[in-house]
């Protein structure tokens, strides 16, 4: 299934509507232009000599917004969304986590919503989930500029398996 502006609009307002997201996404830093895809990377490096000390915990960088994100688009039971979870990028690696919504007609594919990247938890930077797998972050398009994805091009393949 293609992945429309209208189906990206409810996965964000999901998002944007839970307060735990609220809370891991807002940031001052989403003031840097979504494109530039720095914002989160802005916000860890500020962060890291200090984070630690305060006793900030993961859930504000990358893999805690992709859990949360993941658990509110669950939640919202949203038609022609089968599935989201965290994912990383580099299964070997695990350096960089997005949001995997996984969307079925006749069948399935694959987007990733990366909302670390803006921390602006009304325009996260959308991506083939082929292109994101593959660290093609500049194919990325921020949701305020989005008009829908065709069916993922490189096809289904599949991605990590749910958590019990």
């Amino acid at each position: 299934m293609p992945m429309t502006r209208s189906l990206a609009a409810k996965i964000v307002s999901a998002v944007s509507a839970d307060p735990d997201c609220v809370e891991r996404i807002s940031s001052v830093f989403s003031k840097i232009p979504a494109e530039s895809r720095l914002a989160g990377q802005l916000r860890n490096l500020c962060w890291a000599g200090w984070a630690s000390l305060a006793g900030i915990s993961t859930k504000y960088i990358c893999l805690g917004i992709a859990e949360a994100s993941s658990n509110a688009i669950s939640r919202a039971n949203l038609p022609g969304v089968t599935f989201a979870s965290a994912e990383p990028d580099d299964p070997e690696n695990n350096k960089h986590w997005g949001t995997l919504v996984t969307v079925q007609t006749k069948r399935l594919s694959y987007y990733v919503f990366d909302w670390w990247m803006s921390l602006d938890v009304n325009n996260p930077i959308l991506f083939h989930r082929s292109d994101w797998k593959t660290g093609l972050y500049a194919r990325g398009t921020p949701f305020s500029k989005f008009q829908g994805f065709s069916v993922d091009p490189a096809g289904p393949n599949e991605p990590a398996k749910p958590k019990k």
